[in-house]
């Protein structure tokens, strides 16, 4: 081995800038390493531009980047409109760097997107055969109609299209961020009908309300992570059995317990368990009635948290509810669990009193 000191940027091995490059934004490398020589600029093009985050640069240092480099090495994209107006929009034209260029992406960001270039730039996704994670962050100035119907076509079709997406989340921004309301699929009286997805692992729909998880859960099989606002159906029975679900983080509306119960029987499998819930019935304020359905259902949960709010003029019996069935209950005692009630007026005619109730544990 030579014993000659390595002293300059330019005797490093190859492999070092391998790996530096593995922690380092494609962007900043560019700017950092491309033009210094042919080596480095050799070494920047063929194995430097896998993580390229262009969210907060101008449209004129994006354009010269993706001209220089080669867009098929690219593997993870991440554009914004929150920084630099119309990004999105100009950078993926079809005139400029349309999505089909990026044959090797697996991964898309889209920040801060509104709904003209959403139109515009979905249907270039059918191109990105290897797509394995999209990531869609709308304005939360949009038209709650118009965003509804984006959501059901990322949800109906382009999912069901991208044969290789494993993860899909969808966002709003988080200034003012609104609830959608509006029933985003429509529930089919055929399940056996739905088209599925066999690839998607991990869904998170923030700020939408499902009114029929039931054709989620047939739509996406193998889920393994769930995560949005639920409003449960009572005619609704016998769920899809989702086996492969191990985390599910939901905010349940105004819905019965055993609802909830009857949702909660089909994943067996759940180690990891988020409930923020407004309760509607006494049941859900019962720690037995937990009890019950932890052990008799998810007797694999390794880590749970329950968020209860309920706004009632009966505080003491509610307090009393809470503290003999959860505070002195055997089951949560073993498992350590942490119980925090939180009581908050209400100026309304009622004149009711908001109890706040958190319950967690981990094994």
């Amino acid at each position: 081995m030579s014993n000659e000191v390595i002293n300059t940027l330019e005797h490093l091995p190859s492999e070092l800038f391998f790996e530096i490059f593995r922690f380092i934004n494609s962007y900043n490398t560019y700017k950092a390493f491309y033009g210094l020589n042919y080596r480095l600029s050799t070494l920047v093009l063929t194995h430097g531009m896998k993580y390229l985050d262009l969210s907060e640069i101008n449209i004129d240092e994006c354009q010269k980047i993706l001209s220089d480099i080669d867009c098929s090495q690219v593997k993870t994209l991440k554009l914004s409109d929150k920084y630099c107006d119309k990004q999105i929009n100009e950078l993926l034209s079809f005139d400029c760097f349309p999505l089909n260029k990026f044959q090797s992406l697996h991964s898309l960001t889209l920040d801060s997107i509104g709904l003209y270039t959403i139109h515009s730039t979905i249907q270039q996704t059918f191109h990105l055969e290897h797509l394995k994670v999209l990531i869609i962050r709308f304005r939360s100035n949009l038209c709650e109609e118009k965003l509804v119907d984006i959501y059901k076509i990322i949800l109906n079709d382009i999912s069901i299209r991208l044969k290789s997406l494993k993860v899909l989340y969808l966002y709003i921004s988080e200034s003012n961020p609104i609830i959608l309301t509006r029933e985003y699929i429509s529930s089919s009286e055929n399940l056996s009908l739905i088209d599925v997805n066999t690839s998607l692992q991990y869904l998170i729909l923030s700020h939408m309300r499902i009114n029929d998880i039931e054709t989620i859960l047939t739509r996406f099989p193998n889920l393994c992570q769930l995560g949005s606002i639920v409003l449960l159906n009572p005619l609704i029975y016998d769920y899809p059995l989702a086996s492969n679900l191990t985390c599910c983080v939901l905010s349940i509306l105004e819905s019965e317990f055993a609802c909830l119960v009857d949702l909660l029987r089909k994943c067996p499998n759940l180690e990891q368990l988020t409930v923020d819930y407004n309760p509607i019935d006494v049941d859900a304020l019962d720690g037995e009635q937990w009890e019950n359905l932890i052990v008799n259902y998810l007797s694999k949960l390794k880590q749970f948290e329950l968020f209860l709010s309920v706004t009632s003029a009966t505080v003491n019996e509610i307090e009393d509810l809470i503290h003999m069935t959860f505070s002195q209950n055997k089951f949560w005692i073993e498992r350590k669990a942490q119980i925090t009630v939180k009581k908050e007026e209400i100026d309304d005619s009622n004149h009711g009193i908001r109890i706040d109730t958190t319950i967690e544990f981990r094994i």
